[in-house]
C-alpha cells in the first residue's frame, strides 16, 4: 500500500465561503433622541432671547419691545419775560437784581420819597355813654347805642296797625341833640327822610319813621346825616318783625367824637 492509500480515507478539506466567516447581521436600532434634542435646543434659544430682551428693557425702558412702557414724563412749565426787551420765550434768570447805570459825566438827580403822613383817626375826648351804652371809637362821630337794635310795644292809637323805626340822638355829653336828618331807606324804592327831635313821644331828640300799617319781616337801613347831607354813621341794618308786641324797631345814636354839623 502507497502512503497515498493511508491518506485516502481523509476528504480534503472545504474552504470556508464569505457568508460562513461573517457574523449575521443584527437589526438598527432606530435612533429615541431626536425629538428631545429638537426641545432642549428650543428652550435654550428661548432663555437666550429673554436675557437679551431683559437687557434692552432695562437699557430702554420706553422701547416700543416693553409690553409695560412706563408713564411719559409731564412736561416742565417755563417761565417767560412778558414785555421785555429780549427775543419772545426769554427765560427768566433765577435770580435777577436790576443794576442802574450811570452815564460818565453825569450825577444822580435824587428823587423825593414819598412819605405818609396820614392823620390818625380822632380820639374820642369826655365821652360819657347812656346808662348800658358802650363807648366805641370808630370812624364815624355817631354808633349805635350797646351796638344793638332793641323792638319795642307800639304804644299809639294804632297798636298792632303799626310798623316803625324810631329812636333817639345824644352827644359826647349824653345830652338829646335835635334836629339831625336820619334817612330810612328800604325795598320796593323805599326811602324817607326825618329829623331828630320830631317824635316828643321818644324824648327832646326822638324820632320815628313809620313803615307800614302791619307788622312784617323786613329789611331796612337807617343812618345818621349832618345837616349838609354828609353821613355820620355807618349804614345800620335794621329787620322789623312779624310781632304785635315788637313792631318798633329802636336805633339810637351816641356820639363817639367831634362832628361838624
Amino acid at each position: 500500500m502507497s502512503d497515498y492509500d493511508q491518506f485516502s480515507g481523509f476528504g480534503p478539506d472545504q474552504p470556508a465561503t464569505l457568508e460562513e466567516e461573517k457574523p449575521p447581521k443584527s437589526p438598527r436600532k432606530r435612533r429615541q433622541g431626536g425629538v428631545y434634542d429638537i426641545l432642549t435646543g428650543f428652550f435654550v434659544l428661548a432663555a437666550i432671547g429673554a436675557v437679551v430682551l431683559t437687557v434692552l428693557l432695562i437699557q430702554d425702558p420706553a422701547s416700543p419691545l416693553n409690553p409695560l412702557p412706563p408713564e411719559p414724563p409731564l412736561p416742565t412749565p417755563t417761565l417767560f419775560v412778558l414785555g421785555g426787551g429780549g427775543q419772545s420765550g426769554d427765560l427768566l434768570p433765577p435770580t435777577w437784581t436790576p443794576s442802574a447805570t450811570l452815564e460818565t459825566g453825569s450825577s444822580p438827580t435824587p428823587r423825593s420819597t414819598a412819605t405818609s403822613t396820614g392823620t390818625p383817626p380822632p380820639t374820642a375826648t369826655g365821652v360819657t355813654p347812656l346808662p348800658g351804652a358802650t363807648n366805641t371809637v370808630a370812624v364815624f362821630p355817631f354808633t349805635l347805642q350797646d351796638e344793638a337794635v332793641t323792638y319795642a310795644r307800639n304804644a299809639s292809637a294804632e297798636g298792632c296797625a303799626w310798623l316803625s323805626i324810631a329812636g333817639q340822638v345824644f352827644d359826647l355829653n349824653n345830652t338829646p341833640v335835635p334836629g339831625l336828618p336820619i334817612q330810612v331807606t328800604g325795598d320796593d324804592s323805599f326811602s324817607k327822610l326825618v329829623f331828630s327831635g320830631s317824635a316828643d313821644a321818644f324824648g327832646p331828640s326822638g324820632y320815628e319813621v313809620q313803615l307800614d300799617t302791619t307788622p312784617k319781616e323786613a329789611e331796612y337801613v337807617v343812618r345818621l346825616l349832618n345837616t349838609t347831607g354828609m353821613p355820620l354813621s355807618e349804614p345800620i341794618v335794621v329787620r322789623t318783625l312779624s310781632s304785635c308786641d315788637r313792631n318798633v324797631a329802636v336805633v339810637n345814636f351816641v356820639q363817639n367824637h367831634e362832628f361838624s354839623r
